[in-house]
């Protein structure tokens, strides 16, 4: 689904908050999803949350006022992106003159298509009229998409569900589990869901119901729409399956440039920052193949064989969910720990020094970059040369 990014100064909050109001009306439609600075999580970084959800708008509302002109931020940080995004011709740019300014003397605000009343902005005319001009602009932003409602196919190439397993189209007994996948879609706070069971109890036909499901309804705004098993590479006895061939694939359907590049780590990191760039429903099945089983190593009965932890915990710390990604960083180094890999064991330290970095811990960071530095200095671990 389309997003509309609504730019403004905290001093045109009130106007910010009637005009949401309006787009609110065809967002419940399905013509697109709005967004605006109030739908920042506590305690994330607002600069990167702004930066990411302009990256994603298809169009772009600015509530034109002196406050907002005068705004330092506004056009060091916010303007710059807009009109660079507008020069590529990935966003419209929609000014809306809601206080008197002396806007047309801005070279690159006149060179653009505003919106006003004739020649008043919104807070000069009658109070009966604002209702009309408002959704008059809601009415606006659906014709630069085109009137894209939901109900518009999504397209065959964005989904890809292949190489997952074929299950049987009767379940039952489950419908419990179904609508904690469907509240886990449509709750904005949660970003993974895992199902963790014994091998044959039927994760995989439950997921593969819930799909089905998700296609009758367009899958309810998912732009991009990845399945993979990694049964599909042959998890036969003595035969080590890798998360390689999962990592190349998924790549190159996602569009990126050079797959094979880099460790399974910076794939993994390429991967969710792709995934990140639009809604993106992503199924992952069958890690067991990925796992080390009862009895081949104490210790390690269920942990990951691949960095998918280290890859994990990067993803939790873009979404700012720091306890999650402390869990899988220490999950990490056990493992590393245990099986005496120190190539492993300073991702590790390279990881939680990004995690320490973002939270502000200055000193702890340093600690982890400078072992992740000893080991490379010990091991001659080449491929981390450059980061330390």
């Amino acid at each position: 689904m389309a997003t509309v990014f609504i730019s403004y100064s905290h001093k045109d909050e009130e106007w910010e908050k009637q005009l949401a109001t309006h787009l609110k009306v065809l967002e419940i439609e399905g013509f697109y999803q709005s967004w605006d600075d109030t739908q920042i999580k506590p305690g994330s970084d607002w600069r990167e949350e702004i930066e990411t959800a302009l990256n994603q708008a298809r169009v772009v509302v600015m509530l034109i006022s002196a406050d907002y002109l005068a705004s330092k931020f506004i056009m060091e940080e916010e303007v710059p992106c807009i009109l660079k995004c507008r020069r590529e011709g990935s966003v419209t740019v929609l000014p809306v003159f809601v206080r008197p300014c002396p806007w047309k003397k801005i070279q690159w605000l006149s060179a653009i298509q505003i919106m006003h009343w004739e020649g008043k902005a919104l807070s000069e005319i009658q109070p009966h009229e604002i209702d009309r001009a408002l959704a008059e602009v809601a009415q606006t932003v659906c014709d630069c998409l085109g009137d894209r409602k939901k109900t518009a196919v999504l397209p065959g190439d964005n989904v890809s569900l292949y190489k997952l397993p074929v299950t049987g189209d009767r379940l039952f007994g489950r419908e419990k589990e179904l609508q904690l996948l469907d509240d886990a879609w449509t709750d904005n706070q949660t970003d993974i869901l895992t199902l963790v069971a014994w091998g044959g109890v039927g994760k995989t036909a439950l997921v593969n119901q819930w799909l089905n499901l998700m296609k009758t309804d367009n899958y309810r705004g998912a732009q991009k729409v990845f399945g993979w098993s990694f049964y599909s590479q042959g998890a036969e006895e003595g035969k080590q399956a890798s998360a390689d061939e999962f990592f190349q694939e998924t790549l190159q359907w996602f569009g990126a440039a050079n797959p094979e590049a880099g460790s399974a780590v910076d794939k993994g990191r390429r991967l969710a920052r792709l995934a990140r760039q639009q809604k993106t429903l992503l199924i992952l099945d069958g890690l067991e193949p990925l796992q080390y089983p009862p009895g081949e190593i104490t210790g390690l009965e269920g942990k990951l064989k691949d960095n998918g932890l280290l890859v994990r915990a990067e993803c939790y710390r873009h979404m700012k969910d720091y306890a999650k990604a402390l869990d899988d960083l220490n999950e990490a180094r056990d493992i590393a720990e245990l099986g005496n890999m120190k190539p492993h064991l300073c991702d590790y330290h390279l990881e939680a020094g990004r995690l320490c970095q973002a939270q502000g811990k200055t000193d702890e960071t340093g600690e982890h970059f400078r072992a992740a530095k000893a080991i490379v200095d010990e091991t001659g671990y080449g491929r981390r040369k450059k980061e330390v």
